[in-house]
């Protein structure tokens, strides 16, 4: 694919990216799930308009990796603290009961 295509593609994505991500924002919803539902548009998902490379590949895990470190950054540890055991057990019940559920799912099935 010619750099100039590439370029196009991601011109294209961030340009509707901000656009959405800033409509989302004025409605109180955060920016991230604009750009987010952009992606999905734009990409193979719906539309196709993108086609997926592995240069659009790389960008995007990178952006996925920046966009943790970034959740990171932001993370209130005395928030963390106050929520801790309910966030805890929250996230316990909802790992150990699918598998749960899916062992023994996979046991009657045999």
């Amino acid at each position: 694919m010619e750099v100039h295509v590439i370029f196009l593609y991601l011109a294209i994505l961030l340009f509707f990216a901000r656009l959405t991500g800033n409509i989302f924002a004025k409605f109180g919803i955060p920016s991230v799930l604009g750009e987010i539902f952009v992606g999905i548009l734009l990409g193979q998902s719906v539309f196709g308009i993108v086609p997926l490379n592995d240069i659009i590949r790389l960008l995007a895990e990178m952006g996925i990796i920046l966009l943790l470190f970034h959740i990171g950054l932001e993370a209130d540890l005395k928030q963390l603290k106050r929520v801790g055991f309910s966030a805890t057990t929250v996230a316990i019940t909802g790992a150990l009961f699918p598998m749960i559920a899916g062992f023994f799912g996979f046991l009657l099935c045999f």
